[in-house]
């Protein structure tokens, strides 16, 4: 099998994955060329569901594990995690009980572990809720998220209902590609979110690799209950020299843009 182009595998291998995912999984134990190009289809798209109960091991997949199981081994597979391309952060807010403070010490304990294996993922989503930014819920989580957002192969990240300070807003200039979805963005000395563990895992303030400004795609949903509504669009004048173009979409739910893209300078 080792003869056949590794590009000619990879497309027999995606035509598996578009009409039979279980096959392709099998496929996997044909030999070590099928398991490493195998791999880096299986795990190119990856969901991680932080409810705690059932976590998609990839997109198109019907596998499910716990997050807590799903998330250790991806830490301790340093090769599967580099095949990981694009990523989705999210969890389900509902008006049940609030998750225990351990909970979330675990999963910002569990992320920051994955963190570093993460060395070829392209494109972040991060997923908050509506209902209530469970994001502040631990700055031990909110701080290990940000680290993921300034991980240094990212091209695009999309941010859906965080709670950002200025600072954290402003650093993510140095991504080409952004969205910010409905974003609240609160002064450095605003609320102030949970304390973190006694044995915090990070620092209270993460610094970004970069400050280098290589905005060139810019997305805005912007919050219109906010007070500062204006605060998000600093972000706007601090790329103006390098952003190429700009959507701004109406709702979180319309996938139609209500601005065109179009060159930054007709309108700066």
């Amino acid at each position: 099998m080792s003869t056949y182009p590794a590009e000619l595998l990879e497309r027999i291998l995606k035509e598996v994955r578009a009409t039979d995912w279980p096959g392709l999984k099998n496929c996997a134990l044909v030999s070590p060329t099928f398991l490493h190009i195998a791999r880096q289809i299986l795990f190119g798209c990856v969901n991680i569901n932080l409810d705690g109960d059932v976590a998609t091991s990839a997109v198109g997949s019907s596998t499910r594990l716990s997050t807590g199981h799903f998330l250790e081994f991806l830490a301790n597979d340093r090769q599967t995690a580099s095949c990981i391309r694009q990523m989705s952060i999210r969890k389900k807010l509902s008006f049940q009980p609030q998750q225990s403070d351990d909970n979330w010490q675990e999963s910002a304990t569990s992320l920051s572990k994955l963190l570093p294996k993460l060395t070829r993922l392209l494109h972040l989503s991060i997923h908050s809720s509506s209902l209530s930014d469970w994001t502040t819920f631990s700055i031990d989580l909110h701080n290990v998220l940000m680290k993921f957002s300034h991980t240094p192969t990212l091209q695009t990240l999309e941010l859906f209902y965080l709670t950002l300070n200025p600072e954290e807003l402003m650093s993510l200039t140095r991504l080409p590609g952004l969205t910010l979805c409905c974003i609240n963005v609160i002064p450095i000395n605003g609320p102030a979110r949970r304390r973190s563990s006694p044995t915090n895992i990070l620092d209270p303030q993460p610094s970004p690799p970069s400050l280098e400004t290589r905005l060139r795609d810019l997305t805005i949903n912007p919050k219109h209950t906010v007070s500062n509504p204006e605060d998000v669009w600093m972000i706007l004048k601090a790329s103006e020299k390098v952003l190429t173009s700009l959507a701004c979409v109406p709702s979180p739910h319309d996938s139609k843009l209500m601005s065109m893209n179009t060159q930054i300078s007709n309108f700066l």
